[in-house]
């Protein structure tokens, strides 16, 4: 009897102690570090930040991007592999969470502005992450193209050049740059959209007025660029007359008395040249003058006579006093050109000695010297520079080879 009610215990007890034995055992599967995540069922993939940054283009976003591997009761899974692709460059590309089923990447942004994107993806699945390309603190800047001279209305030789960079002086393309001037001049094209070195270029063909013209180069937000050139009008070949004297110039002439007019062309160095041949025409009855420049006073009273020179004109006055020797007869002459000038205070006329020999020949006076009757009031270099210093007039003088000359020069009233 007692061997029958033992075995009934036992019976019963059994499958107690089994299930008592089955509930002590450990759960590896449930670790929060285990080591095969792939077999791992329910496993996520979630992002932990850094994403919807902003940074520079070809630059390091200023924060890593944290992703974390977990199980289906959130709990880290370690181990777990996490690849990174995208727009940019990624530190690393492969991955592994850690203890805490974190894992890392520093992404470096793509060169191009604006939106730009990256994938985690892996043991438990894929995610996107977000970012945008700005320039930051860019700045515009001068390359080249300044400075440079051209006639009115001319193509500078060289483009206009300018540059947009980052903050730390990365090139930045696909800017747009508004050329403009407003100096009567043109700029083509307008607008250039910066290219992958960050350049953008224009060509200016200058306005009509000489002197300094300003063009300035413009993108948004970024301060503006400027430029100058100068409109110089083109010299003339040297020995191509670009002025013209008549001499003497005033005439001082009594009723019947006459002087030869002789007209001196001037190229841009001051050399004596040849130029168009001169034409002559009185202005009244008070005087005449024939084909080749002798003037006769026919009336006591003041009178003038036009010179024509191809594209230049000239007028000689007659004043109705008594002639000066020069007018007796022919012999070596030197005459300062101009021989009358009217100049303001702190401005300069540029004085030249011709020579005329007794055929009438018109050379340059190399040797000749200049002195002034008042220097503080206008002065004279050695080379016939006259500047104005006071209010008055003043006669200046030029000697050479035994001749002298003179100039009168009187100063502007304002």
């Amino acid at each position: 009897m007692r061997t029958s009610i033992s075995r009934v215990v036992l019976a019963l007890l059994i499958p107690l102690l089994g299930s008592t034995s089955c509930s002590d055992a450990p759960h590896q599967s449930q670790s929060p570090t285990s080591p095969r995540a792939d077999r791992i069922k329910g496993v996520r993939l979630l992002l932990v930040s850094g994403d919807g940054q902003t940074g520079v283009p070809r630059k390091p976003l200023p924060q890593p991007v944290v992703v974390r591997v977990v199980d289906q009761r959130n709990v880290a899974v370690a181990g777990a592999t996490v690849n990174f692709t995208g727009t940019g460059s990624f530190a690393p590309r492969q991955a592994q969470t850690d203890a805490q089923g974190r894992a890392r990447v520093v992404w470096t942004l793509g060169p191009a502005l604006g939106a730009q994107s990256m994938r985690a993806s892996g043991t438990g699945g894929t995610l996107v992450v977000n970012a945008v390309a700005k320039i930051g603190a860019a700045a515009l800047v001068k390359v080249s193209g300044d400075g440079q001279t051209a006639a009115p209305r001319a193509q500078l030789a060289l483009p206009l050049v300018v540059k947009v960079v980052d903050a730390v002086g990365e090139p930045v393309s696909r800017v747009t740059v508004t050329w403009a001037t407003a100096h009567g001049g043109t700029l083509a094209p307008r607008t250039t959209l910066t290219g992958s070195d960050g350049t953008a270029q224009a060509t200016w063909t200058l306005g009509l007025l000489e002197g300094e013209q300003k063009a300035t180069a413009t993108a948004p937000g970024l301060a503006p660029v400027t430029f100058t050139a100068r409109a110089v009008p083109p010299q003339p070949p040297v020995g191509e007359p670009v002025s013209m004297y008549i001499l003497p110039n005033p005439m001082w002439l009594e009723v019947g008395d006459t002087a030869r007019l002789r007209v001196v062309f001037l190229d841009a160095n001051r050399n004596v040249v040849p130029g168009p041949t001169p034409t002559f025409a009185a202005f009244s009855n008070y005087a005449s003058v024939d084909a080749g420049g002798l003037v006769k006073a026919l009336v006591k009273s003041a009178g003038g006579i036009a010179v024509t020179a191809g594209r230049f004109r000239g007028f000689a006055e007659i004043n109705p006093w008594k002639p000066q020797e020069r007018y007796g007869s022919p012999r070596p002459w030197l005459y300062a050109v101009p021989e009358l000038s009217r100049i303001d205070v702190n401005t300069s006329v540029q004085l030249t000695a011709v020579r005329i020999d007794a055929q009438g020949k018109l050379t340059n006076a190399r040797t000749a010297t200049w002195r002034s009757l008042a220097p503080p009031i206008v002065s004279v270099t050695p080379t016939g520079l006259a500047t104005a210093l006071g209010i008055s007039g003043v006669r200046l003088y030029t000697t050479a080879d035994g001749l002298t000359g003179f100039s009168d020069v009187y100063i502007n009233y304002h």
